[in-house]
């Protein structure tokens, strides 16, 4: 079995897609495929990516599939679940990029402390390369009930990035306690989330930064709060109730 399958959501990144692609084909691990779910943008990005796995030395790892119709980040998290091959699973954009050691350093943590779970920090840039933040999780592990809320708790954490990226989840946790997200919504985050805290037994952070969250102009990310989406937060709560 592969050990670790990286799995991108692709919609219309074309600006960014190649230096996203390149960075994972450029890691230090190497037991890893490269899952890219094309979720029908209408720009060249799966195209670049095709050239990219015909000319990269580690383009063979790459494996494309194509939704028949737009899910949104959501419906592609669980195309991802559903389709990958690797014994665990990370999580990425396609407008964001890794370090070179990302996959090995969460791996070789994931392995030393047989984890559900390993957390790595991330910058959030901007496309021209002006920092905005890092996050400051330090070392540590947690192996608890709700290891999740016992991690927070202990750690005096005050915000936890719900995102499902730069995260290095077991695979089989995600499959045996039937963890999706919700197709099309923009909080899909928040509601894998919340199914995963319930899930998870064991958790392990590490201090490097092994992750680059490019903040795009006019992604959702950076769009301004309206009732539309405060009903989209109510609604996962209802989701998370049922």
């Amino acid at each position: 079995m592969i050990k670790v399958t990286i799995a991108i959501a692709v919609y219309n990144v074309e600006k960014y897609v190649e230096k996203c692609i390149d960075s994972v084909l450029n890691q230090d691990f190497s037991d890893y495929e490269v899952l890219v779910v094309d979720d029908r943008g209408k720009d060249n990005s799966i195209n670049l990516i095709e050239k990219m796995a015909q000319s990269h030395p580690n383009g063979e790892k790459i494996r494309i599939i194509h939704h028949e119709k737009n899910l949104g980040t959501g419906g592609v998290r669980n195309t991802c679940i559903d389709e990958a091959r690797g014994e665990y699973l990370y999580f990425m954009d396609g407008d964001d990029y890794l370090a070179p050691n990302s996959i090995r350093l969460l791996y070789e943590a994931m392995i030393a402390n047989n984890a559900d779970i390993v957390i790595g920090n991330h910058q959030r840039i901007f496309p021209d390369g002006r920092i905005d933040y890092n996050s400051n999780y330090k070392q540590g592990k947690c192996v608890s009930e709700y290891a999740i809320a016992e991690w927070i708790r202990k750690n005096n954490i005050v915000y936890y990035h719900v995102a499902t990226w730069n995260k290095l989840f077991r695979t089989s946790l995600l499959r045996d306690n039937g963890v999706r997200c919700v197709p099309w919504h923009r909080q899909e985050d928040i509601y894998f989330a919340l199914q995963t805290a319930f899930a998870i037994k064991s958790v392990v952070t590490i201090p490097d930064i092994t992750y680059y969250w490019v903040q795009v102009q006019g992604s959702c990310m950076n769009q301004d709060t309206t009732e539309w989406h405060l009903n989209q937060y109510l609604d996962i709560f209802d989701k998370s109730m049922a």
